[in-house]
């Protein structure tokens, strides 16, 4: 259909862009078929008037025969999709052996709400499918009007009028908003399916996160990581109180409408200051090239951010040109992000898939490394050619890319949680942050690097600049935790350390870090309760129930006996917490023993133990400065 209307038009709480062809209901897109929009785009055109069944056909479907009864069923789904969402089927009226006419009343926005214009990836849309039909009461379709030709002229001229005024609203507009804040935060909220089960999720996570990664490697503008927003995939807040949760100027918003192998993609950009839509567009395409999808939309976001603040930003080049590598690299991106063994096993599988289909593929080589260092981590269950995998394949990473900054971020926790070299560590992370600042993930774990060095001040400032890349990260909430609690500051660290579980009550770690905190401020029947919550987590149920039975008859000190009686026969995993708690209850001699177990064993978080106030009776002790030195920690 060729739109004379490229306009957007607003009635009982709907927003319908004719240009576009996307109907919005209150912020949300509405799961509507092409010829069901292009036919309310057709009644709202001339609002009250009646609109002709020979000219719907002609205007909708110049080029194929459809018969009047299918014209009343797309009339009656757009009466029952008014219906469902709560407002009148009326609004379509019939004209018995006429037409139809609509009723509402429609408003045409003012100029500073106009909108780009529209791209598409590919050529082919997907169709609609039937899914119910209204019985066909109407009368035989009489012989076509003339009513089309004899409009023909008004309408050429009013669109010419529409178009001019645009080009004048759009320039001025463009002044006055170049003259104001640029967006310099953005956040890409999870792509949600249309589908009623929610069955594209995982692909609609995958292009939030292809989408995240393209335009995660612009210094000017701050882009939420892919963890940040994931956990909104199933939130019921809208667009703008999200962006307003993540500290965020504007937000990506998407839908994702999937048939057979096509997917249609709707997004919008939302400013969240004045809480205004700055563009909104369609995107076709097929589900096997995300690669191709994700590098016309992150264009055309920028293209509006740049119209917007002036600026000449272009999005970096996409880290491969091979559709199959990439998608394997999401799967398993989406995969690692989870943190248990088991998941990070089949994240590294994964990246193996895609750098063995693109052995340039620096990125594929990074994200492996990473994984396999936090594998290596998670339970110390990672063997040492786990490790030197990771080696192998960060020095792939950067031959293939010597700025590549996730490889120098994986080289640094890999030299801080393993080798225990503290300046090449830091070294890495400085330089990861100097080629991509906005990577919460390097201010993070720089974060914790100095704590383990006590340098508390510098360790701060990282965490704070990473809280506001990903202000709903728990565990950068949870490290910033740990930095006032190695200060001794429990008061602002079980702040942090609640803050953690406020964003997730799940967070594991953050539960053992307050059981701890509460403890050393002599709160032990409250540390008691978060041990037991973590234990549930970790869903050790038998434990659970002994804990609680201890727990009922005697002192807080004999859980904490006990608890290391049922660690040492894991001594190799749990030799820290066997420590922390031995100091706890006063009993140095195996706290010390399993400290120096842990420095045998190269225990990655023995990292942490100059730092760490449980050990401050231990500190002059000969043992445990002998370990600091061998660890050359302060």
């Amino acid at each position: 259909m060729t739109s004379n209307c490229n306009n957007l038009r607003y009635f009982e709480g709907f927003r319908l862009d004719a240009e576009r062809k996307v109907l919005w209901h209150e912020d949300e897109p509405v799961n509507l078929a092409l010829k069901e929009i292009e036919l309310l785009c057709l009644l709202t055109e001339t609002v009250g008037e009646v609109v002709t069944k020979d000219e719907i056909l002609a205007r909708i479907w110049t080029d194929s025969f459809v018969d009047e009864s299918n014209l009343s069923r797309y009339v009656y789904r757009l009466r029952k999709m008014f219906e469902d969402l709560g407002h009148p089927g009326g609004l379509i009226q019939t004209v018995p052996r006429r037409g139809y006419r609509f009723t509402g009343t429609v408003r045409r926005p003012a100029g500073d709400e106009l909108v780009f214009q529209r791209h598409s990836v590919t050529e082919t849309v997907i169709e609609e499918i039937d899914r119910s039909a209204e019985p066909n009461v109407e009368t035989p379709r009489p012989a076509r009007s003339s009513v089309l030709k004899m409009r023909w002229p008004a309408v050429i001229g009013v669109g010419l009028l529409v178009i001019l005024t645009a080009g004048a609203f759009m320039f001025l507009r463009s002044t006055e908003r170049n003259a104001g804040t640029p967006i310099r935060s953005i956040a890409v909220l999870p792509v949600k399916s249309f589908a009623p089960d929610g069955g594209d999720s995982d692909l609609g996570l995958r292009i939030t996160d292809a989408l995240i990664t393209t335009l995660g490697g612009l210094k000017e503008i701050s882009v939420r990581p892919t963890d940040a927003v994931a956990g909104f995939t199933k939130s019921d807040l809208g667009a703008f109180e999200i962006g307003e949760k993540l500290g965020v100027d504007a937000v990506v918003d998407g839908r994702i409408q999937r048939e057979g192998d096509r997917v249609r993609v709707t997004f919008q950009l939302l400013k969240v200051t004045d809480r205004s839509q700055i563009w909104s567009e369609q995107f076709d395409g097929r589900v096997d090239q995300i690669l191709r999808l994700q590098d016309s939309i992150s264009s055309r976001i920028l293209n509006s951010v740049n119209q917007l603040g002036g600026r000449e930003l272009t999005s970096t080049t996409s880290p491969t040109h091979n559709p199959e590598a990439y998608e394997a690299f999401l799967l398993g991106r989406s995969l690692s992000a989870r943190s248990d063994p088991k998941e990070l096993e089949k994240a590294i599988s994964y990246f193996q898939k895609a750098v063995d289909l693109d052995p340039g593929f620096a990125a594929g080589f990074a994200e492996k490394a990473d994984a396999e260092v936090r594998l290596h981590n998670a339970g110390f269950t990672g063997s040492d050619e786990t490790i030197i995998r990771a080696r192998s394949d960060i020095g792939s990473a950067l031959a293939l890319n010597p700025e590549q900054a996730e490889a120098f971020i994986a080289r640094g926790y890999l030299r801080m949680m393993v080798d225990w070299d503290w300046n090449g560590a830091e070294s890495d992370y400085t330089k990861a942050i100097a080629i991509a600042p906005n990577l919460h993930l390097a201010r993070m774990r720089y974060g914790l690097l100095l704590t383990d060095l006590r340098r508390f001040v510098e360790a701060e400032a990282q965490f704070e600049s990473a809280l506001m890349l990903n202000p709903v990260s728990p565990g950068t909430r949870t490290s910033y935790g740990i930095a006032f609690f190695c200060q001794k500051d429990f008061v602002r660290a079980e702040e942090q350390f609640r803050k953690a579980l406020e964003i997730d009550p799940d967070w594991v770690h953050a539960h053992w870090y307050l059981s701890r905190c509460l403890w050393m401020q002599g709160k032990k029947r409250e540390s008691l309760a978060f041990i037991v919550s973590a234990l549930k987590l970790q869903k050790q149920d038998e434990l659970v129930s002994e804990v609680e039975s201890i727990a009922a008859a005697g002192t807080e000190e004999s859980v904490l006996k006990h608890l290391i009686r049922v660690w040492k026969s894991d001594a190799e995993v749990q030799a820290l917490p066997i420590a922390t708690r031995s100091v706890a209850v006063g009993d140095h001699e195996t706290a010390l023993s399993s400290l120096e177990f842990a420095h045998r064993k190269k225990h990655p978080w023995i990292a942490m133990v100059a730092a760490l106030p449980d050990f401050e009776p231990l500190r002059e002790q000969p043992r445990f400065l002998a370990i600091l030195r061998k660890l050359n920690l302060p």
